[in-house]
């Protein structure tokens, strides 16, 4: 499975076996790579021209990807949900040649056109995905070499304006490469299931590309109710979803909930979460596994996984990995193999990677680091050292078997006028754990005080009013936490909120749009 990067070299292999499923429809590498020499007659033919590609997931997105790369092209894949002036913001900053979407996305690409003052061609993926290709056609031979640049994938913004990541297919491969050794004897289980956007690095790599450059399928589910998702992983064998907490947060809890639900499975959860014999939790839960199967596995992601859900996962023999990166480094950095699951860490550096700890912060080398921020050499060179580190702007430290975990964001670090440095993850951790009270919950700074902005978990809220909410909420969270922690760390007001908090795609709190304006605020 070892990639030597060498010019010349078929990114994916033409073969009878299937690469896509979409409902009843198969595809196999052949008929795949046919759809690609076809797209690639209606997108530019010179090398290094920019393409958007603004779609939901689909199999023509997955043509249009390889069609492009075929051409020599470079992708840029762009959030389906995203506005027009998110879009104006892209096309201004990358100057695109071309731009793909969908029949339903269409009116808004269109719109950031008119908005963005400019006129290049739009190509819908609904009139090729299903065309009857000429028998001429031959399957694509996608060549590429290490240092082009396979797309630029834009920043989510959880820390104000996007920049667009400029990776090299020596980059996704190095990725791909190194998550195959890192996973071992379950290297050859890569059939996923297609449910993050395309558009963000990590499915990009992990979910779409690590199977298809390996032989295996992918799949799309019918819709995003758990119904349909399990039915997909148990007709096809799926073998990992990649997801991010947010899904998690919501599917584990459900699990739990209705294992739970009779009083002799609720005590043979407790048992297993004693135990923690992963043997003893899959013999248990016996059924669970014969609707995933015995070797599913999940995937995490994205952002920090509660320590809660890693553990009912471990009682439950359920096999939650979690992996550490971000979208710079190609994005994969670290992953905690099937047998290494540890609650709190995000596993060890990939084998073909360098990760150390540089006064607090994680710093990466390797051939996984970006080529750089596409037209922004300075805020690149920012972001090396002399040693050519590349420095994440995460905090963290190595136990001593060699786990890393990631502790904050070190523009998150809150520094109040004593001096004191203070972890706002590590406190939302903290009361997060108090699920049945708080469904989603941010620690900022106001002034020289910590505010806690909490939304209420609404059953446990109910038909309160709000000062009734506010007043239980300091009863029941917040002076139990304080009565526990230094001063310095102890919350002085709160905000209850009522909605969703600030997040990006991939369920990144966006701390810079919370201000303690955001809803009615109280005085602990």
């Amino acid at each position: 499975m070892v990639d030597d990067y060498s010019n010349n070299q078929p990114f994916i292999k033409e073969f009878p076996a299937t690469a896509i499923i979409a409902g009843d429809r198969r595809i196999n590498y052949s008929e795949m790579l046919r759809y690609a020499s076809f797209f690639s007659t209606y997108t530019p033919k010179e090398k290094g021209f920019k393409s958007i590609l603004f779609s939901e997931n689909r199999e023509g997105w997955i043509y249009a990807l390889l069609g492009i790369w075929l051409n020599r092209g470079i992708v840029v894949p762009v959030d389906f949900k995203s506005i027009p002036l998110d879009i104006v913001y892209i096309i201004k900053d990358c100057q695109p040649d071309c731009l793909w979407t969908s029949r339903e996305r269409e009116s808004v690409a269109r719109e950031a056109m008119k908005i963005a003052g400019v006129n290049i061609p739009i190509l819908i993926i609904d009139d090729y995905e299903r065309e009857d290709i000429p028998e001429t056609t031959k399957p694509a031979y996608i060549e590429y070499n290490s240092s082009d640049v396979a797309g630029i994938f834009y920043t989510s913004g959880t820390e104000g304006t996007p920049k667009g990541v400029m990776l090299s297919f020596g980059n996704l491969i190095a990725d791909m490469e190194g998550l195959c050794l890192s996973l071992g004897s379950r290297a050859h289980r890569l059939r996923s299931i297609l449910l993050l956007p395309l558009h963000h690095s990590l499915p990009f790599t992990a979910s779409l590309l690590l199977p298809l450059k390996y032989g295996k399928y992918v799949a799309f589910s019918p819709s995003f109710m758990s119904s349909d998702i399990i039915a997909t992983i148990k007709r096809y064998e799926i073998e990992s979803i990649v997801g991010v907490p947010a899904l998690w947060n919501i599917f584990i809890p459900a699990i739990k909930k209705k294992i739970c639900a009779k009083t002799l499975s609720r005590i043979m959860f407790y048992i297993c979460k004693c135990l923690q014999w992963r043997w003893l939790s899959r013999k248990v839960f016996k059924r669970l596994y014969e609707t995933i199967g015995e070797h599913f596995a999940f995937i995490s992601g994205g952002a920090s996984l509660s320590k809660s859900i890693v553990e009912d996962c471990k009682s439950l023999g359920i096999a939650l990995c979690e992996g550490y990166g971000m979208t710079e480094t190609s994005p994969v950095v670290c992953f905690t193999p099937v047998d290494e699951i540890h609650p709190g860490s995000v596993g060890r550096p990939l084998p073909n990677v360098d990760v150390t700890i540089i006064n607090g912060e994680i710093c990466v080398k390797g051939p996984v680091v970006m080529q750089g921020y596409y037209n922004r050499p300075e805020e690149t060179a920012a972001r090396f050292d002399r040693d050519g580190w590349f420095h994440t702007g995460d905090l963290g430290h190595f136990d001593k078997k060699g786990r890393l975990y990631v502790t904050d964001r070190i523009k998150d670090i809150i520094v109040l006028s004593n001096g004191k440095n203070i972890s706002p993850e590590e406190i939302e951790n903290k009361l997060l754990q108090h699920s049945d009270i708080v469904s989603e919950l941010a620690v900022v700074q106001d002034g020289d005080i910590l505010r806690a902005i909490i939304v209420p978990n609404p059953d446990w809220a109910g038909k309160r009013s709000e000062a009734d909410l506010e007043r239980a909420l300091h009863e029941e969270l917040i002076a139990p936490y304080n009565r526990d922690i230094q001063t310095y760390k102890k919350i002085l007001a709160i905000t209850v909120y009522h909605g969703q908090l600030p997040r990006n795609r991939i369920g990144k709190l966006q701390r810079y749009k919370l201000t303690p304006s955001l809803s009615r605020e109280s005085n602990v």
